[in-house]
């Protein structure tokens, strides 16, 4: 009975000791969770950047191409496009665009539209529209006089170089008034006189000079352009004005507008630079006639 109790004894007082726990599992669970929380952090941020630095792409199918130019533009993407022919879409209008309409796109980015192109048709010079000033008459204006196609009925070109052979910079739709071009010099070609243009956009091109004319500066709605009113009326109220059939005082009189009269309305088609050295602008009367009036005895109305 006491060998019992003793190996009872033995028993309590030589137990196997307890397993200890591993302190190195607690520090690897709080860097997993850690990295975790970083993880996550770093997605965040990264979808933060990018939906505050994309958006959506506009639609601008159907958009006449300077309508739909400034979508694009106001949306932060730059731009480019094609012209591409289309029996279904107004000439000078959007056809298509890439990428479509709701794709996500960063600031910056290119969008390309493509402008339906109708087949230019420039009317011959021996039966213009209206009545045009020849072409010896049509090549000196001043440096940023603001130009518009002329013809309602017709679209037009600006061109890389002084030639109908030249690759085309720009499509300008059949009336539309709303592109303003900028003169910066004229120049010789051998299908007549080109001006050297600057664009909307900064780039430049060369029009020839028949198939634009001077901006009244409230095509479109808008007052661009240095003429600051849709017409030209008499200046002086003591002094009556002639408008005459050429660019020169010694031409025949088509009109005499008197001392003070700002009824008679002249809207300003083209200018040039007479003999006398002074600007004459190409005008048409309120009665439908077309003349020319020195620059000097008349202000924009």
């Amino acid at each position: 009975m006491n060998q019992n109790m003793e190996a009872g004894q033995y028993g309590s007082v030589y137990s196997a000791p307890k397993k200890q726990k591993n302190p190195n599992i607690a520090i690897w669970i709080c860097v997993g969770l850690l990295a975790l929380v970083l993880l996550i952090g770093m997605l965040s941020v990264g979808f933060f950047l990018i939906v505050n630095t994309s958006s959506q792409v506009p639609d601008v199918v159907g958009l006449r191409m300077t309508d739909a130019v400034g979508a694009i533009e106001k949306s932060g993407y730059t731009y480019r496009t094609f012209n591409e022919e289309s029996s279904s879409v107004p000439d000078g209008h959007i056809i298509r665009q890439s990428p479509s309409a709701g794709e996500r796109l960063k600031k910056g980015e290119i969008v390309t539209m493509y402008v339906c192109e109708k087949e230019e048709i420039i009317p011959s010079s021996t039966t213009p529209p209206t009545p045009t000033p020849s072409q010896s008459q049509v090549i000196y204006l001043s440096a940023g006089t603001i130009l518009v196609n002329r013809y309602p009925n017709s679209g037009i070109y600006v061109r890389a170089q002084a030639s109908t052979n030249s690759a085309k910079v720009l499509y300008i739709a059949a009336g539309d008034t709303s592109v303003k071009l900028q003169y910066i010099t004229s120049v010789g070609a051998s299908d007549g006189t080109w001006y050297q243009v600057r664009l909307p956009n900064g780039s430049g091109g060369y029009v020839r000079a028949d198939v634009v004319r001077v901006s009244t500066g409230y095509e479109g709605g808008t007052s661009s352009g240095s003429s600051g009113g849709s017409y030209l009326v008499n200046r002086f109220s003591t002094s009556g004005i002639y408008v005459r059939a050429q660019a020169s005082t010694n031409a025949a009189q088509v009109a005499f507008i008197a001392a003070g009269d700002t009824s008679v309305k002249l809207t300003c088609l083209n200018s040039t630079t007479g003999a006398d050295g002074y600007t004459w602008y190409y005008v048409r009367l309120p009665n439908g006639s077309y003349g020319y009036v020195r620059s000097d005895v008349v202000r924009w109305w």
